[in-house]
């Protein structure tokens, strides 16, 4: 694999697996550090031969895989505020928009598994197929688990019926 394909899809799916990052534990540096990682398994797996499906699903996976370690490793998994106090949402470009910063803060409210799969089926928009390969389960128990997810955020934005 060479340093130019390893760029190309970085520059490719990088954006999507930093929101990804960013969305569940909260902070910049440490979603861009995770991030990191999981370009660095890809670069160490070394099988660049494979399709572009098949090298975002191995991506999205892994980038699961790696942020759920790095809770578990601060036992904040079940704890962890979205938002720090000491931490203001604004500082980030992503988040200049006012409606991002309302999601922002009413996604953290939810418990992991309604924010995963609300991030996974409606801000990176993959299908129900694709989620369920990246969760390991099964296509009944994401939509299912996307239509409670987004009654308690409809809940937590005061209401709110867009989807």
């Amino acid at each position: 694999m060479n340093e130019y394909e390893v760029a190309n899809i970085y520059k490719q799916f990088s954006p999507s697996i930093f929101r990804y990052m960013s969305y569940l534990v909260q902070h910049k540096q440490v979603a861009e550090d995770l991030t990191q990682e999981v370009f660095i398994r890809f670069v160490r797996m070394g099988d660049i031969h494979r399709t572009p499906v098949e090298i975002q699903a191995w991506l999205r996976k892994t980038a699961r895989n790696i942020a759920f370690d790095y809770l578990r490793r601060k036992r904040l998994i079940e704890f962890i505020p979205f938002i720090s106090i000491h931490e203001r949402v604004g500082e980030h470009p992503f988040f200049e928009m006012e409606e991002v910063r309302e999601l922002y803060i009413a996604l953290g409210k939810l418990k992991p598994s309604y924010r995963e799969v609300i991030i996974w089926r409606k801000i990176e928009e993959l299908s129900t197929k694709e989620t369920a390969e990246i969760l390991s389960w099964s296509e009944e128990k994401v939509k299912n688990t996307l239509k409670r997810a987004m009654q308690a955020l409809r809940k937590e934005m005061g209401g709110v019926q867009n989807e």
